[in-house]
């Protein structure tokens, strides 16, 4: 776990940012009550919370370490503002920046943690962000306490914003280089997002699958998979068209969006159709075992698959039929 160069970036950018959100909180808390009383600290409450509504559908593309990283710059310039000019004004303003910013972060570094964490470790990882989480926040209340007995509010604020400056500073090309290292075109996203089955994954999931995935180039006229055959991988168009043939009858044509070979894989059996490129076909190729533990894990994109696959085996059940097989 600790192997993971990437990891450690993020945890040390995660820990730097609860370190000083405590402190800050604590130090803004006196500062906006010695400028406003009571009714100022509820205020700085809802104004630091308020962003999150806005940041909600913040989850997709590929620059969060980017965004971690001018979040933290954005939540430093607030407590500078604060800090510095300590008028109730700016004080609120400073927290506004402070809630943008910190809901940027949240967002970025779960969403960081799960593109760069496989799923058989996802569990234990969480466990230590949680425990860094609530060490920080200890140390960071600690440190505040100090600074404010040892100097006053506004200095321990301006410190709390310097530190979070020089980190932001300093994480800037790990936290890129955590981007360009897990980066999914948007296109191939997009096209795992439309899919019957594997749209109802959850986006994690999905980039996943689509950063895992082989692309395979197939001229026109190229059998993919032949009936019979064993086989386990999962096919997804993404451009051209294909034939579905049972005992050499056209049963169906597939084009971008679509998935094939997956009742073989979902149901550890032979390829049931044979299926043959019209065109020149590029296809994104997916691990079969990879494809049924990410939706065996899922309910909504299990019934998906077991729907899908009950259709197909319908079709194929009807041609036979219709042929007096």
């Amino acid at each position: 776990m600790f192997r993971n160069r990437n990891l450690c970036r993020l945890e040390t950018a995660w820990a730097a940012f609860n370190l000083a959100e405590y402190a800050f909180v604590i130090a803004l808390g006196l500062l906006a009550f010695d400028r406003g009383g009571a009714a100022a600290v509820g205020l700085i409450a809802l104004i630091r919370t308020l962003p999150a509504i806005g940041m909600t559908t913040f989850s997709r593309g590929n620059r969060f370490g980017r965004y971690l990283g001018w979040g933290l710059l954005l939540m430093g310039t607030g407590l500078l503002l604060a800090g510095v000019w300590p008028a109730l004004v700016t004080v609120l303003i400073g927290f506004l920046l402070v809630g943008i910013a910190g809901s940027q972060i949240d967002i970025s570094a779960q969403t960081l943690l799960q593109r760069t964490v496989s799923e058989d470790h996802l569990g234990r990882v969480l466990g230590i962000f949680e425990g860094l989480y609530w060490g920080a926040l200890g140390v960071g209340g600690l440190l505040a306490g100090l600074l404010i007995s040892a100097t006053d509010v506004g200095t321990t604020v301006v410190a709390a914003g310097v530190a979070l400056m020089v980190v932001a500073v300093g994480a800037r090309g790990p936290l890129q280089s955590i981007d360009r290292s897990i980066e999914v075109p948007d296109d191939r996203i997009d096209l795992f997002s439309q899919s019957e089955v594997f749209g109802l994954l959850p986006i994690p999931t999905q980039e996943h699958l689509a950063r895992s995935a082989a692309t395979q180039s197939v001229p026109p006229g190229t059998v993919i998979i032949e009936q019979g055959e064993a086989g386990t991988k999962i096919f997804l168009i993404e451009d051209g068209a294909v034939s579905v043939e049972v005992d050499g009858e056209v049963l169906a044509t597939l084009g971008p969006g679509e998935v094939f070979g997956e009742i073989a894989a979902l149901r550890d059996r032979s390829r049931t159709a044979t299926v043959r490129a019209i065109d020149r076909v590029v296809l994104l190729v997916v691990d079969g075992s990879d494809f049924v533990a990410a939706v065996a894990a899922h309910a909504s994109s299990a019934n998906a698959a077991e729907a899908m696959v009950a259709g197909r085996l319908t079709g194929i059940g009807r041609l036979r039929r219709g042929r007096g097989h």
